[in-house]
């Protein structure tokens, strides 16, 4: 299961790699939030995804997919 800090720790993740740029904007009263963009080649993006050993068929297995589909309702 990835919890919400493993998410920012995966965004941590591809932001030092390049793959995607990241800034904190404060929204006021509706507090921080974090804005993403890519900023890398489609290739680029292919390899790094590749590569992650998380994101291996063993690894892909750990995931609980029924709360993965529950954040796409």
């Amino acid at each position: 299961m990835i919890l919400p800090r493993r998410n920012i720790d995966l965004i941590s993740e591809l932001n030092m790699l390049g793959v995607i740029n990241t800034r904190v904007v404060n929204r006021g009263c509706y507090g921080r939030t974090k804005e993403m963009w890519f900023d890398a080649n489609t290739y680029k993006i292919r390899d790094v995804i590749l590569n992650d050993p998380r994101l291996s068929q063993q690894g892909l297995g750990q995931i609980d997919t029924n709360w993965v589909k529950s954040l796409f309702r």
